[in-house]
């Protein structure tokens, strides 16, 4: 079941925002993505499930930023153990993406009228 637009969206700005990070922008781009988690957070109604794939997904973006960080490295191509740190958020993400398919509008999307 694809996911409605305003999820999709957030989903969409990690996948980026974890595909494009880099030394001058990780700070920045992990402080993103942690906004694009509390949307998320803000738009379905909480359960074990959905809050355990939102926090694998911050603690592998946050894994990935400190990497980037630690290699000090602005276009390094090929490092192992950067494209391993890119690629695990990225599973991250797709198993959150799994999770939110099966969640509920909260209480705020609707009163927003952007439930589903």
């Amino acid at each position: 079941m694809p996911l409605p637009d305003v999820l999709a969206s957030e989903i969409d700005a990690l996948r980026s925002i974890v595909r494009t990070a880099d030394t001058i922008s990780a700070r920045y781009q992990g402080g993103n993505a942690l906004g694009c988690l509390e949307h998320l957070r803000d738009y379905v109604e909480p359960d074990t499930q959905t809050d355990e794939a939102l926090e694998a997904v911050a603690n592998r973006c946050g894994a990935l930023m400190d990497e980037i960080t630690f290699r000090s490295t602005i276009t390094r191509v090929g490092d192992p153990a950067l494209d391993d740190a890119r690629q695990m958020a990225l599973a991250a993400i797709d198993d959150l993406e799994e999770r939110l398919a099966l969640a509920r509008p909260s209480n705020r999307a609707n009163i927003l009228g952007i439930g589903w």
